[in-house]
């Protein structure tokens, strides 16, 4: 695999919040953005599978730190990265906290070049152990349409709150908003926060996106301590463009024909409290789909990974359990 540099036995050094004995490289796409990838080896005996993680908007593989070494003792190799425009991957535009993107084409063909090369190392290290995907949010939905692109190259995954579909008041609310963020990208103004984004939260802000997110204040604050210690991490509001490219990609995967030709065995673990992405949407897409279950998790809010102990044992019966039944289903 490609890499400019690579850092190792990461606790205590410059990734201290990944679990020691990974390695991070820096992976160049075929425009020439590089992205910022990590892989950690179980250290288990009995190891099951490898694991790609796909993480959601503004969020970066320190913030997933626990949730990577909850795999790795559960016997997963785990693969991980930054999208372009976040965490310590490249950013498209000159002030590095605007959240960016053109299309969001950009990201499904990152997704399809690293799972690429995922599979010829590991064809290189004779590793014919499944090949697991594991998605958070924005990344569910690039997950989705990865595995309509790029059908047979994973054998299960799961997508936790998948952004396919935004909360709007009304249709006709989300019919004024499309055509605004189109204009004024027409017009020049892309590249611009869009309505309600700033550069920085204000300290209410923060406190009051807990809300939306995790019951758990202890993972939450932890977050803010990462940042504090590694800045470059953060990126703040999106674009007029941003918005533009998410809900194109939205209404391409709405449809019924389009849901219908993914044949990749997938779970979905909608959180019952969710305030980011539209659960209903996302439960009208699955009824289009072959081979796909459900489960809501109780009492979770949006980013279930880090939420209480006890909604996280939770969902790691849900992850065991599915990923456990796709192995013996292989066999």
């Amino acid at each position: 695999m490609q890499h400019l540099k690579t850092k190792k036995n990461l606790t205590g050094g410059n990734f201290p919040d990944l679990p020691r004995g990974g390695r991070i490289e820096y992976l160049r796409m075929k425009d020439g953005v590089k992205l910022r990838m990590g892989f950690w080896k179980t250290s288990s005996s009995d190891k099951k599978a490898a694991v790609i993680l796909v993480n959601g908007r503004r969020e970066f593989m320190e913030k997933h730190g626990e949730f990577i070494g909850d795999f790795m003792d559960r016997g997963y190799d785990i693969y991980a990265y930054d999208h372009r425009g976040q965490g310590l991957s490249d950013r498209p535009l000159d002030n590095p906290k605007k959240n960016h993107i053109q299309d969001f084409d950009h990201f499904v063909q990152d997704l399809a070049y690293i799972i690429q090369k995922i599979i010829e190392r590991r064809l290189e290290n004779n590793d014919n152990t499944p090949l697991y995907l594991v998605a958070h949010s924005m990344g569910g939905n690039i997950a989705f349409r990865y595995f309509h692109d790029y059908p047979d190259t994973i054998d299960a995954a799961i997508l936790m709150g998948p952004l396919l579909g935004f909360k709007f008041p009304n249709i006709f609310f989300k019919f004024f908003i499309k055509y605004l963020v189109a204009m004024l990208s027409f017009i020049g103004f892309s590249q611009f926060f869009a309505f309600g984004q700033t550069e920085n939260k204000t300290a209410l802000q923060r406190s009051l996106s807990r809300l939306d997110l995790t019951h758990d204040k202890e993972r939450y604050e932890r977050e803010a301590r990462i940042l504090k210690a590694q800045p470059k991490l953060y990126v703040g509001g999106v674009t007029f463009q941003w918005v533009r490219a998410a809900l194109k990609s939205l209404d391409l995967t709405k449809e019924p024909e389009y849901a219908a030709e993914i044949k990749t065995p997938l779970l979905f673990l909608l959180a019952e409290e969710e305030k980011v992405v539209d659960n209903r949407k996302t439960e009208k897409i699955i009824e289009n789909l072959s081979n796909a279950e459900l489960a809501t998790i109780k009492g979770a809010r949006h980013e279930i990974y880090r939420e209480t102990d006890s909604i996280r044992e939770k969902l790691w019966l849900h992850i065991e359990v599915f990923f456990d039944n796709n192995i013996k289903e292989s066999l």
